[in-house]
């Protein structure tokens, strides 16, 4: 209930993270005229300087999310995550909208495909933050005078290993359309999406219900509250399992899924549906633990074994795709997220027999 503490650090992140947004704007803007895309992507049906224009749309709507999308940190903080959930599906709906009507009105072009799926959910983000500090949340409302340097310190120290711990997802979970199109052609890549989408059913649910237990876990750890920590602990622990047999009937399913979804365009193979799902099974069990640990904010082991990870990722990736194709992608990620998991779970029992939790 500290508002003008509250107010400070609020001011002070989006400052922050605007100032970081910015470098990285213009350290792209400068740098993208000298990368080959379609060499790096292999893709050669797009001329590069195509490319390099679809690439600044993406990284500069990365830039103004990164800052915008504080106000979702900020919601979760006040454990309100269904709303922060809401402007989200606000968002993917307007872009479902965005793109019907591309369909429609418009002759096939990346680049208009480009702007609707990176700007409508910037606009939903603006408008609800507008709305928000005008409203509910108008005693943290940023603002210039709030900007304050000490709390930079106290932000950055947390923060700072969050944000590391944040690129290093974004190696593991951002970049294994690249390496399939590198090592095996653009074509394997709608393959390898079809599965994930259909087997990210069963994350996207582990996801909705382990987002409120961040803050929930930060508040209880404050208080002490070891009796909640621990029972929680324990219905989390169940619905991981239950989901991983709902990942299993995914995977039973999975071709009739496939023929209604998409027909005979595509066939995806029965490895590659078998290896999602283990990959489902395994990255959802490691959410379970490390939502818990964000809450807590231990993260500094975290910190060091994603670093490991995200160095190590994208050649065992290129390894294993180049001898067994899309699945090989697929476990290598499995590898690592099953360090991570298993790493996340005795270090949790460790930190509540520590506190005697």
């Amino acid at each position: 209930k500290n508002v003008n503490e509250s107010r400070k650090y609020v001011s002070t992140t989006y400052a922050a993270i605007g100032a970081i947004s910015i470098f990285i704007l213009l350290l792209f803007f400068i740098s993208n005229h000298f990368f080959d895309w379609q060499l790096i992507l292999n893709v050669y049906n797009i001329n590069n300087k195509t490319l390099q224009l679809l690439f600044l749309v993406v990284v500069t709507s990365f830039c103004i999310q990164l800052t915008i999308g504080v106000i979702n940190s900020i919601l979760l903080a006040l454990h309100k995550a269904a709303l922060s959930g809401f402007m989200i599906f606000l968002g993917q709906a307007g872009v479902l909208v965005g793109v019907y009507l591309l369909k429609l009105f418009c002759q096939p072009n990346l680049l208009y495909l480009f702007i609707v799926l990176t700007s409508i959910p910037i606009i939903i983000i603006t408008i609800a933050s507008i709305i928000l500090f005008r409203t509910d949340l108008q005693y943290v409302k940023p603002s210039v005078k709030y900007v304050s340097r000490k709390h930079l310190k106290s932000i950055f120290n947390l923060g700072g290993a969050f944000f590391i711990v944040q690129l290093g997802a974004l190696v593991l979970f951002q970049t294994d359309n690249f390496v399939i199109s590198k090592v095996l052609g653009p074509e394997a890549v709608a393959e390898f999406n079809i599965a994930y989408k259909l087997f990210s059913l069963t994350t996207m649910v582990s996801f909705i219900i382990l987002t409120p237990y961040w803050s929930a876990y930060s508040d209880a750890w404050a208080r002490k509250d070891f009796i909640w920590m621990r029972k929680n602990l324990q219905i989390i622990r169940k619905i991981w399992l239950i989901l991983s047999f709902c990942n299993i009937a995914l995977y039973l399913l999975a071709p009739f899924l496939y023929k209604i979804w998409i027909g005979d365009t595509i066939i995806i193979s029965s490895k590659v549906s078998f290896a999602m799902m283990i990959y489902s099974i395994v990255i959802t069990f490691q959410a379970s633990h490390n939502y818990i640990i964000n809450g807590l904010g231990k993260i500094k082991l975290q910190m060091y074994l994603m670093i490991f990870a995200a160095i190590l990722n994208i050649p065992f990736s290129f390894y294993l795709g180049g001898i067994y194709g899309i699945p090989g992608v697929i476990y290598a990620n499995v590898f690592f997220m099953g360090i991570l998991g298993i790493t996340f779970y005795f270090q949790l029992n460790y930190l509540f027999k520590t506190n005697n939790a």
